[in-house]
């Protein structure tokens, strides 16, 4: 039981972290590497700089995802501005626990 919901826990950070599409039309300047963290400012930067040109009101435009997804990450910034990867979220929760 426990492993089951460790691998749970595990797989449930997964997700959270990829919760941001790196094929989204906004992140495609950046050349993001999946393997290394991401810089939750330069994603904003490179977010809003999207939107000053298209149309963040049109229907299906992708603005409500990613004023979500900046609402959500913005508490969990660290000092240099990187998001916290899924071993340091599992991590935090181990020690809790």
């Amino acid at each position: 039981m426990k492993k089951i919901f460790i691998i749970t826990v595990l797989f449930s950070s997964n997700l959270l972290l990829s919760q941001i599409n790196l094929n989204s039309p906004w992140l495609k300047d950046l050349k993001i590497n999946p393997n290394e963290k991401l810089n939750y400012n330069s994603v904003i930067a490179a977010g809003e700089k999207y939107w000053e040109t298209h149309d963040k009101f049109s229907k299906g435009s992708g603005y409500k995802p990613f004023k979500r997804w900046e609402t959500y990450w913005h508490n969990y910034v660290d000092e240099q501005g990187f998001l916290p990867s899924a071993d340091e979220l599992f991590k935090v929760w181990s020690e809790k626990n």
